[in-house]
C-alpha cells in the first residue's frame, strides 16, 4: 500500500504487549485499509514485541519505529511526527476494532469534515460487555450530534466514564 498522503493515520504504541499483538494484526488485517496509515511504535520492549512488530508490521505494510523506553506519550508522539495523514487515530495493543472500524471512521471524516470525531466503545471483561455510546444503536451520520468546539471540550472533560481523558476512540484533524 502506497501512499502520498493517507486520509488517517493510526498510531499504536507498544510496550511489552506481546500477548496482544497477534490479535490485533489479524483484527487489522480484516479491516479496510485503503488511504489509512498504520504507524506502531515500539516504547523500547523488552519480552519480544520489539521483533514480533518488525514480524508483523511488514506483512500488512505497516511502519514500525523502536525507541528507548520514554512511556507511551513519547511514544505516541514519536507516531504523531511520523504520521502523513490528514487525521489521527489512536490504538492501543491491547484493543480490539470492531470489524469495520477504519470504514467508519473513514466515512465519517470524508462526509462530516470534523475536527475530533468520537465513537463508541466497549469494555469487556471475559464473556461480559458494557457498550457506551453517544447515539443512538443505528444511527446515521446525518443524525449524529454535531457540536461547537466549547461543546466538544464541554463534553470530554465532563464525561466520566464514556471518553474522559483517553485519545483511543476518537480521531482528530492532525492540524489540531
Amino acid at each position: 500500500m502506497t501512499i502520498d498522503r493517507p486520509l488517517i493515520s493510526v498510531i499504536i504504541p507498544v510496550f511489552n504487549t506481546c500477548g496482544y499483538l497477534i490479535d490485533l494484526f489479524q483484527n487489522i488485517k480484516t479491516q479496510e485499509l485503503t488511504n489509512v496509515e498504520l504507524i506502531f511504535v515500539d516504547d523500547g520492549s523488552t519480552d519480544g514485541s520489539d521483533l514480533l512488530l518488525d514480524k508483523l508490521g511488514s506483512q500488512i505494510c505497516a511502519k514500525v519505529f523502536h525507541q528507548p523506553n520514554q512511556g507511551v506519550a513519547a511514544a505516541r508522539n514519536k507516531g504523531i511526527a511520523n504520521a502523513k495523514g490528514t487525521y489521527l487515530c489512536f490504538i492501543d495493543p491491547d484493543d480490539k476494532i470492531s470489524d469495520n472500524y477504519f470504514a467508519l471512521l473513514l466515512y465519517g471524516v470524508k462526509n462530516s469534515n470534523a475536527d475530533i470525531i468520537l465513537t463508541s466503545w466497549a469494555e469487556v471483561y471475559g464473556k461480559e460487555s458494557n457498550l457506551h455510546t453517544l447515539v443512538k444503536q443505528n444511527s446515521s451520520l446525518e443524525t449524529m450530534q454535531r457540536l461547537n468546539p466549547i461543546e466538544t471540550i464541554s463534553t470530554i472533560l465532563k464525561s466520566r466514564n464514556m471518553i474522559g481523558g483517553v485519545v483511543w476512540g476518537k480521531v482528530f484533524k492532525s492540524t489540531l
